[in-house]
């Protein structure tokens, strides 16, 4: 008996485990629509009437069906982009990418010598930091984080994290509807 309890302990904690082969749909899933962005709908808020933070709010749409929204913004500091995945109504994939410059957008040569400062805005030393979150049934499957590492499902930030872009891809797809 305790043979058979441990041993279904250990099939559920197997199965309840994401595997590198769970997120290749998801994958070919986002690759498919991005080499196929052409052929869909294509459609831009006016984001004076959406979005305080965002540039631009972009939909991507299979006949009714958004099946990719992309959100820009940028400040003097560094751009963000944000692609959202749909299948069907459900989020299957979000990517966040930071593009982070090294100074201000405004502090150029001659603002840093002004300053005393031999250090200005240079696009060649902007980091690019990348996060990746996969969802399957509107749960978190993966998360890798910038540094291209698998976050684990304990982390404390896992929950919030899930159900905040949850929370975002529901209003970015409402944002459209409401249009």
């Amino acid at each position: 008996m305790k043979r058979c309890l441990i041993l279904l302990a250990c099939m559920l904690l197997l199965l309840s485990s994401c595997s590198e082969d769970d997120i290749v749909p998801i994958q070919k899933q986002c690759k498919e629509v991005n080499d196929h962005i052409k052929d869909y709908r294509h459609k831009t808020l006016d984001l004076a009437a959406n979005s305080e933070s965002a540039d631009e709010i972009s939909g991507y749409f299979k006949g009714k069906t958004m099946i990719k929204g992309v959100i820009e913004s940028a400040n003097e500091n560094g751009r963000n982009y944000e692609e959202y995945y749909y299948d069907g109504e459900d989020l299957s994939c979000v990517k966040k990418i930071a593009f982070v410059y090294n100074k201000p957008l405004y502090y150029d040569q001659a603002t840093a010598q002004k300053n005393g400062d031999s250090i200005w805005h240079d696009d060649k030393k902007t980091i690019i930091k990348t996060c990746i979150f996969y969802f399957y049934d509107k749960r978190m499957i993966k998360w890798i984080d910038e540094n291209n590492n698998p976050v684990p499902d304990n982390d404390r930030r896992y929950t919030l994290t899930r159900l905040v872009l949850l929370r975002d891809a529901e209003k970015l797809q409402k944002m459209f509807n409401d249009q």
